[in-house]
């Protein structure tokens, strides 16, 4: 049985120094400051150890851990109270805010899996972020009490009781690259194939890999044709050449001289040449604050349109997500879309229609689905909702009209 806790209250919305000071260090405790200086230092690194070599890295930002450098700076190391709120502070007072909110509700290994991760280096910030969110939207908007599920069982998020009635929530973020043709692991897959022979070869230098409009992703796993393609990329020189699947590799590759810039200076350079359509993969050996004989790839190509893109969202995101919730109570979706900030495009485009429509016939038990802009501020990566725009959905055809009949966005 799911274990109900009565979450926090939300503070005030506008709040005093010292009040978000008090915020900021709340989180700071739940975090760890061991946790928060071993994070921190790692990100700060311009190195890693990847396979015995030492690698240089591009990392990419990470907004919390930036927000308590600016944090411990204007206080001193904390010997002083806080002065203004503002900016990244505000921010990180924002997030610090939807914790004292879940904070009472989180329970064992649910409270270590959202501590690990809220300071995690490799993007589950956003994601946690919309679970707290939602979940205080359930706290204020129903006053609610919260039943987080196990973290090592496939199912929704947590569990909402109002009055009495459950729901389950399961929440969703995401990513601009969702419609791309290549997925992340595929892609990040290919890219270290390509990396891996070009080091291999003792070359450095750039290229450029675009993807096909009718690329097949089943030619990922003819190793024999891979090894023979890229066999061509032996030597220095202008490369031109196609791969399986209809993808080709273009660019410049030089010897491995032991050329070397600036670790800090590399990944500037890399940040301007980082084209915005595409994915940019880089390595380079570590010799100090130097990385030595560097290899960038990026990684470009079509996005799914019309109907390609309807059945992959079904597929991979609305069918899924309705599918981790029992069946056995009323369950509410929460969708948030990366680079969405009208919420008019998910009530008048024919392509969401046709999802939700398909969505709530197949699956009776879903009472409602929330569509969330996310249009937050910049200063945190846009990981902060202060008003965001969404567009909600409730079927008709639920087998839990009481959740329908329960359900709004304010």
């Amino acid at each position: 049985m799911p274990t109900f806790r009565r979450p926090g209250r939300f503070p005030q919305r506008d709040i005093y120094p010292h009040e978000a000071g008090e915020l900021i260090e709340q989180l700071r405790r739940f975090i760890g400051h061991d946790r928060l200086v071993q994070q921190t230092a790692e990100y700060r690194s311009t190195a890693r150890t990847n396979n015995g070599i030492v690698v240089a890295r591009l990392r990419d930002n990470q907004p919390l851990i930036e927000a308590f450098e600016k944090y411990e700076k204007v206080t001193r190391h904390r010997q002083r109270p806080l002065r203004t709120v503002g900016g990244q502070l505000g921010d990180l007072a924002n997030v610090a805010a939807y914790f004292r909110v879940v904070a009472p509700t989180l329970v064992d290994s649910v409270e270590r899996h959202h501590r690990d991760k809220l300071i995690n280096l490799n993007g589950q910030l956003k994601p946690l972020l919309l679970e707290w969110k939602t979940a205080s939207h359930f706290a204020r908007a129903y006053h609610a009490e919260i039943a987080w599920l196990p973290v090592d069982q496939t199912g929704p998020e947590f569990v909402a009781r109002m009055d009495g009635l459950e729901c389950e929530v399961e929440c969703k973020r995401q990513s601009d690259m969702i419609v791309e043709l290549l997925g992340l692991a595929e892609a990040d897959h290919l890219a270290q194939r390509i990396i891996d022979r070009v080091a291999g070869s003792h070359l450095r230098g750039s290229l450029l890999l675009h993807v096909s409009d009718d690329f097949q992703r089943s030619c990922l796993d003819d190793a024999e044709a891979w090894s023979a393609s890229l066999a061509s990329v032996g030597g220095p020189g202008v490369v031109n050449i196609e791969l399986p699947g209809g993808l080709r590799l273009e660019g410049e590759v030089f010897p491995a001289d032991g050329s070397g810039t600036n670790a800090s200076e590399w990944q500037a350079m890399l940040k301007d040449r980082h084209r915005d359509d595409a994915r940019l993969y880089s390595q380079a050996k570590a010799a100090g604050q130097v990385a030595v004989d560097s290899i960038d790839l990026q990684m470009i190509g079509p996005r799914r349109s019309g109907m390609d893109l309807v059945e992959y969202l079904w597929d991979r995101k609305f069918s899924r997500a309705a599918s981790q919730c029992s069946g056995e109570r009323g369950a509410v979706l929460v969708f948030e879309w990366e680079g969405v900030d009208d919420p008019s495009v998910f009530s008048e485009s024919d392509a969401f229609f046709s999802l939700l429509t398909r969505t709530f016939n197949e699956h009776r038990h879903v009472a409602a689905i929330a569509m969330r802009c996310d249009t937050a501020p910049t200063r945190l990566n846009g990981v902060i909702d202060y008003a965001t725009g969404a567009y909600l959905a409730k079927s008709e055809v639920t087998n839990f009209p009481e959740v329908w009949d329960l359900l709004r966005l304010d």
